[in-house]
């Protein structure tokens, strides 16, 4: 995450989405759980770089969305990720909407 550059986020009024996700070599509530984990895993190292907790909003899909279509049980690396998603305000364009 240090390489990332998140320094830049730090004055940006933005919302930061943290999305765990695993593969289906557990059962659905411990893929759950350890996805969720990963997620506040990652959100609480962005938080260390100063990005404020209160725009990270973090959940946990367990093997919701595989990036690698497997049969249950199988271990696969490339479905145990972490998402960061920023979603950066919109900045005023019309006079109005300045103030």
């Amino acid at each position: 995450m240090h390489e990332l550059g998140w320094k830049n986020y730090k004055g940006i009024a933005a919302r930061i989405e943290v999305t765990g996700y695993t593969d289906t070599s557990m059962s659905d509530d411990e893929n759950m759980d350890i996805s969720m984990r990963m997620a506040e895993v990652v959100a609480d190292g962005l938080i260390k770089q100063g990005l404020k907790a209160n725009s990270i909003v973090v959940s946990g899909m367990g093997e919701g969305n595989l990036v690698k279509s497997t049969a249950d049980g199988v271990i696969e690396s490339h479905n145990r990720r972490v998402e960061i998603k920023v979603h950066q305000a919109a900045q005023p364009t019309e006079p109005s909407q300045l103030r």
